[in-house]
Order: C-alpha cells, then sequence, then structure tokens
C-alpha cells in the first residue's frame, strides 16, 4: 500500500502534534492535526476507493458503475466529519456544530460540481465533446429530478417558517429524512441489479480487495477526527473577514471531505477513464444530499435556518443546471465544462460574502 518513504510524512506530523499538544501550543497543535487529518483523510481515502473499485469490477460490474461504487468510498470522510460534527453539536449542546455539519455536506456538493467541470474541461482537450455515459441517462437523471423535488420542498418548509415574522424554526422531519436515504437505497438496487458485464473474480482477489477498502476505512475515520476536533475551535472565532464561522467551518469541511474525489476524478479523468470519473463524481452529488444529509437527519434533528435552506436552493439549481446539460443534446463539451465550473464560484461568492 505505502513504502516506508511516503509514511515517513504521516510519521513526522504525528511526532509533531504529539509534541505541540504536550508542550500547550495551541496554534501549532491545531496546524499539526489539520496537516495529518488531511493525510489520513486523503490517502487511505485512496485505497478504500481503489478497493471498492476493484471489488465492483471482480463482481463483473461496469466501469460506470465501479465508479459509483467508489463514490461511496471516496465520499465516506465527508460522512464521518459531517455526522461527527452533527454528533458534537447534539452531545454538547452546540447549535451551530449541526448547522456546520450540514453545511459541510452542501458545500462538498458544490465543490464535487466544481470538479465534474474541470474533468469536463479536462476531457474535452483535444475533441469537441464527450458522451453521456449510457448508465448516467438510465439511472441518474431519475434520482436527479427526485433530488431538485426533494430539496425545493424541504427548502419550501423552511421558508414558510418565516411567514409571518417570528414564526416558529421548522425541522426537517425525520420521516422525510428516512425517505430520502430510501431513495437512494432504491437506486443502488437497480443499478446494481443492471449493471453486471460479466463473471465475477476468484475468491483471492475479493479478499484482497476488501483488505484493502478495509484498510482505508480506518485511516479514513481517524484523519476526520482530527480534522473535526480542529475545525470546531473556528465557531469559537469572531467572523473572520465578514464570513461566519459557522459558514466558513462548513465550507472547509466540505472541500477536505470532498479532496479523494477530486484526486480520484481527476487521475481517472487523466488517464482516460471518462465513465469511471463521470460515475465518481455524478452519483457523489446525490449520494451527499440523498445518502449523507438524510442518514444524518434521520438521527440527529436539523433545522431548516437561512444557511441551510440556502444552500437546499442551491443544491437544486445546481443539479437541474448539470441535469440539462446531460439530456440537451446528449453529450458534455467545454463550454458547458466552463459554465459548470462559473456557477459554483457564483455560489460560494454568495455563500461565503452574501452575509446570511
Amino acid at each position: 500500500m505505502s513504502s516506508m518513504r511516503e509514511l515517513a510524512w504521516p510519521l513526522a506530523l504525528a511526532a509533531l502534534y504529539a509534541a505541540a499538544r504536550l508542550a500547550g501550543v495551541k496554534w501549532l497543535t491545531a496546524a499539526a492535526a489539520l496537516a495529518l487529518g488531511c493525510w489520513l483523510v486523503y490517502r487511505p481515502s485512496e485505497w478504500a476507493a481503489e478497493g471498492m473499485e476493484s471489488l465492483g469490477l471482480a463482481l463483473g460490474f461496469s466501469s460506470y458503475t465501479a465508479g459509483v461504487l467508489s463514490s461511496l468510498a471516496s465520499n465516506l470522510p465527508e460522512i464521518v466529519m459531517s455526522s461527527r460534527a452533527a454528533y458534537t453539536g447534539v452531545v454538547k449542546g452546540v447549535p451551530q456544530m449541526v448547522d456546520l455539519a450540514v453545511l459541510s455536506i452542501l458545500s462538498a456538493i458544490g465543490f464535487n460540481m466544481m470538479l465534474l467541470g474541470a474533468v469536463i474541461v479536462l476531457s474535452t482537450r483535444g475533441r469537441r465533446s464527450i458522451p453521456t455515459p449510457p448508465e448516467a441517462l438510465a439511472h441518474e437523471l431519475e434520482l436527479m429530478r427526485f433530488s431538485i423535488v426533494a430539496m425545493l420542498l424541504i427548502s419550501a418548509l423552511g421558508a414558510v417558517s418565516s411567514i409571518p415574522p417570528g414564526g416558529a424554526l421548522k425541522m426537517l422531519p425525520r420521516e422525510a429524512a428516512a425517505l430520502l436515504v430510501a431513495s437512494y437505497i432504491a437506486y443502488v438496487v437497480f443499478m446494481l441489479r443492471e449493471g453486471r458485464e460479466g463473471h465475477g473474480a476468484e475468491g483471492k482477489e475479493l479478499r484482497h480487495s476488501i483488505a484493502l477498502a478495509a484498510a482505508g476505512f480506518a485511516g479514513i475515520a481517524a484523519g476526520s477526527e482530527l480534522i473535526v476536533d480542529t475545525v470546531e475551535g473556528f465557531l469559537h472565532l469572531e467572523e473572520v473577514a465578514g464570513v461566519s464561522p459557522v459558514v466558513l467551518g462548513g465550507v472547509v469541511i466540505g472541500g477536505l471531505g470532498s479532496i479523494p474525489e477530486h484526486m480520484i476524478a481527476i487521475v481517472q479523468a487523466s488517464k482516460g477513464a471518462l465513465s469511471f470519473s463521470l460515475g465518481n463524481l455524478v452519483s457523489g452529488l446525490t449520494q451527499s444530499l440523498l445518502l449523507i444529509l438524510g442518514g444524518i437527519g434521520v438521527f440527529i434533528p436539523i433545522a431548516l435556518d437561512e444557511y441551510v435552506v440556502f444552500q437546499l436552493m442551491v443544491a437544486a439549481g445546481s443539479l437541474w443546471f448539470l441535469k440539462r446539460s446531460m439530456v440537451d443534446d446528449g453529450k458534455l463539451d467545454l463550454y458547458e465544462g466552463v459554465m459548470v465550473l462559473l456557477v459554483q464560484l457564483l455560489v460560494f461568492s454568495l455563500l461565503l460574502r452574501g452575509h446570511l
């Protein structure tokens, strides 16, 4: 998995973190924890994604379907960090941490959309356009439609709570959150049932894939713990350059949680594995909304305040924009890739500088 030279970097960071913590140097402790957490989130995520991809191919699934399975692994840091932040908010009685958890999920969608635009731009070098993978048209579009409608309905519930002024703050019903999760499970079941292309591999290859994925999951859990503990300190800061600490923390966790998916998708796209890369990214968008956000909402009350409602509406608009790009002519071109990038830059500028 890793050579001793590669392991020297995290070992050095771990030693620095331990020394800084013993010496009581808070800023150095935070910096070392964040750096070590990033390595533990990034590198083991590659192992987990590689293990899940190999597992999917070994079981005879298509490249696109294997990309979706890989996306489940590469989204694990996002799942662990957002769940950890939400749990901390409930246990410690800090509602801002629950807001931060939800914002991190929705911010990760924005980062993934930006990366999708970058992958489209990268993949259209030397050619006019790239065809939309048939699997995406067969299953992903239905899930996108469901996600768009669901996010708009939840946003409407949050918006009407402020009419008339002084209305009670609405919470995401747990039954609705459970239905979000159920919709994604239904998608995975139908996709796996129809995504088989051949026979599976031998038991030895399957065991190797499972071991690789398990090692990755363990590293991700440790790294996520370090990152969330560090970012929790942001909530004690005053607004930084006009940006709310809750928004800043959510964007930071969302960005760090999506690093593995970014790297995997870019590497695969540069190798020409476009179906895998698109499967990883497109599936990651609906995973964040339905599986991760819904999963947290089943166990932890999510307040539909101005931060959450704004980001849900943004997510619905972004998914609609992507869906139209995929179906208008059955292909993706350079212009559409650039526009996907620009619309997400607009989203982040509104979130960070809009003073919600």
